[in-house]
């Protein structure tokens, strides 16, 4: 059985493993989501998915949410499973 201050240097050990490709991903996402930002704003928002309109009308329809998700989402995400 491992001590306290064993199990404690264990984790220290595992975060500093982990912490670089952490921030290497927090850092790649930033970036994505700040390209993304910029083209939506430029009005090229729908090659990523629906117009603003219909996405706002989904906030309060539950169905068309549902099929939003499922013509855009759900395909993308398919790869991964």
């Amino acid at each position: 059985m491992k001590t306290f201050s064993g199990m404690k240097l264990y984790l220290i050990c595992i975060f500093q493993v982990f912490f670089k490709a952490r921030q290497k991903a927090k850092d790649d996402l930033n970036e994505q989501l700040a390209d993304f930002q910029q083209k939506r704003t430029a009005g090229l928002g729908t090659i990523f998915g629906p117009p603003e309109s219909q996405l706002d009308e989904s906030i309060h329809d539950k169905n068309k949410e549902i099929k939003i998700v499922e013509n855009i989402l759900v395909p993308k995400m398919e790869q991964y499973v």
